[in-house]
């Protein structure tokens, strides 16, 4: 679903017009994922907007921040209230929030401590995740061949941009579209494929881990002589 533009985006501690949010090509998030966000649903009641769990949710940030020793400037409830000025100023009845903490223009590389800390808030008019119809009409569901990081490889207890490549794997292998497997596809006997159903391999990818029917054999190495070998070969020497 496109965004939809509102008035104002909350900065660092102040409001900024949409257009004026943004970071450069260069900045460390880009290149190595580092920002920190949540997503979080306001919701139009009788007494006016409401946002879920919105304590929650900003201390969950906080902590995400915490993992990944980003010094945030702000508490949980400044967050809080941050959200629901920007809800205010944006004259929403419903929307949805999105608060992001990312690593900036600073320095080029691995080493995020030399990179300036920058957070914002959005919020927009979002609809049904799923779809409008969803609710009505349900939605199709598969069991990914794509699992979920381990816990020592990334915190998946914060919840991290990176984190969020694992999840695009696993959404366009659920959206592959459904036709009858076609001969060049691999052979299930040699290789999973990630939509049994896929068109052609341009539609659809392989596991990295189930590439045995793509990838050569490997190159068999010489057996090295047996001693007796080695003392007949000697011998015919003299």
């Amino acid at each position: 679903m496109p965004v939809q533009k509102t008035e104002k985006i909350w900065h660092n501690g102040k409001l900024i017009g949409w257009d004026e949010a943004m970071i450069h090509v260069t900045a460390h998030v880009i290149s190595y994922g580092s920002a920190l966000f949540e997503g979080i649903r306001c919701y139009a009641t009788p007494a006016g907007p409401a946002i879920f769990r919105a304590r929650e949710h900003a201390q969950r940030l906080v902590n995400s921040c915490r993992i990944y020793r980003i010094e945030l400037a702000y508490s949980a409830e400044e967050l809080v209230q941050a959200m629901v000025e920007l809800v205010r100023v944006n004259k929403m009845p419903h929307c949805y929030l999105r608060p992001i903490v990312l690593r900036g223009y600073g320095e080029v590389g691995v080493n995020p401590f030399k990179s300036p800390i920058e957070t914002y808030i959005a919020c927009w008019p979002w609809g049904g995740y799923l779809g409008e119809e969803a609710i009505e009409q349900g939605v199709d569901v598969c069991v990914s061949s794509w699992a979920r990081m381990a816990p020592n490889t990334l915190p998946a207890m914060a919840k991290s941009a990176a984190n969020y490549m694992n999840s695009q794997l696993i959404k366009m292998e659920a959206s592959c579209p459904a036709s009858p497997a076609t001969p060049s596809s691999p052979s299930p006997a040699t290789s999973t494929s990630l939509c049994a159903r896929s068109p052609s391999p341009a539609k659809c990818f392989t596991s990295p881990t189930k590439f045995s029917s793509a990838a050569p054999p490997p190159k068999s190495r010489p057996s090295a002589p047996s001693t007796r070998s080695r003392s007949a070969a000697a011998s015919a020497a003299r």
